[in-house]
């Protein structure tokens, strides 16, 4: 069975650019691709119910544009990509995440926005949310990033529990679709990675992923995701790869609002696994 992409678009420029991306990657990795809007639905107020006619022309609409784009992109691709698109009513999170828990595709992949005071507030209130809720992961592209192949797949890792904890399968298949390098990548202000404890958590991915041969990186900066996403950037990683945790400590490390830094400020895709897929 083919490998399955998951796009939700509400054809803003940066959905589109994210859906084109998304197209990009399924011929890459000889997959298929799924386009999902979203139409929200009216909402009713006391006895009196809201008109439907905006939602049904909006639905209308959302048909017209969606078989557009399919065009295109059929076009784009000689027919050589199956894309096949949806249109659900509802709350687009709810609908997305429930999708992909129907379906489980490979991922989904969204697009982010810049960094502006309203930008912000669409990221924390669509894509952080979905990241929270996706039972699978979710690629993230920056804005105006167009794709290209996947060379080089950076991990993050917090060297903690790395047996119980490390998502092997799901970073070893992705390494596989791309005929990608992995680079594991640690960040310590305090350069504890030299202690034994550290040493052998390092050992025991190392013995993970033979398989793929790793390149070990260490970065020590004050903040965590600056440090690996500096470190991304400067060695031009083209996806990097993160975990949320959900315990004590270490959530402080890796948890969501980590995650949400990762997502704003790294200037390349960042895949996101949910914790214990």
């Amino acid at each position: 069975m083919k490998p399955m992409i998951l796009a939700p678009i509400d054809f803003s420029a940066v959905s589109i650019n994210a859906a084109r991306y998304a197209a990009a990657l399924a011929h890459e990795i000889d997959g298929n691709l799924t386009l999902l809007h979203t139409v929200q639905m009216p909402v009713l107020y006391g006895e009196v119910p809201m008109p439907i006619g905006n939602y049904e022309n909006a639905a209308d609409e959302a048909h017209e544009q969606m078989r557009n784009l399919v065009l295109k992109m059929n076009k784009e691709y000689n027919d050589t990509l199956y894309i096949h698109y949806e249109i659900k009513s509802g709350s687009p999170v709810y609908e997305i995440a429930r999708w992909a828990e129907k379906y489980h595709p490979l991922l989904i992949v969204l697009g982010t926005r810049g960094l502006g005071s309203f930008e912000r507030f669409l990221l924390g209130s669509v894509t952080l949310s979905l990241i929270k809720e996706s039972p699978v992961p979710v690629l993230v592209i920056p804005e105006n990033t167009a794709f290209s192949p996947v060379k080089k797949l950076g991990f993050a890792t917090d060297l903690h529990e790395v047996v119980q904890e490390t998502p092997d399968s799901v970073i070893k298949e992705f390494a596989s679709l791309l005929h990608a390098e992995l680079h594991i990548i640690h960040n310590d202000p305090n350069y504890h990675e030299y202690e034994p404890e550290y040493m052998e958590e390092g050992m025991l991915l190392d013995t993970m992923f033979v398989k793929e041969r790793p390149s070990f990186h260490f970065t020590h900066n004050e903040m965590t995701e600056e440090g690996i996403i500096r470190f991304a950037k400067e060695n031009k990683l083209d996806w990097l790869m993160i975990m949320p945790k959900k315990h004590g400590f270490f959530e402080e490390l890796f948890g969501h609002q980590h995650t949400r830094e990762f997502v704003l400020h790294a200037e390349m895709p960042v895949l996101v696994i949910p914790p214990g897929y």
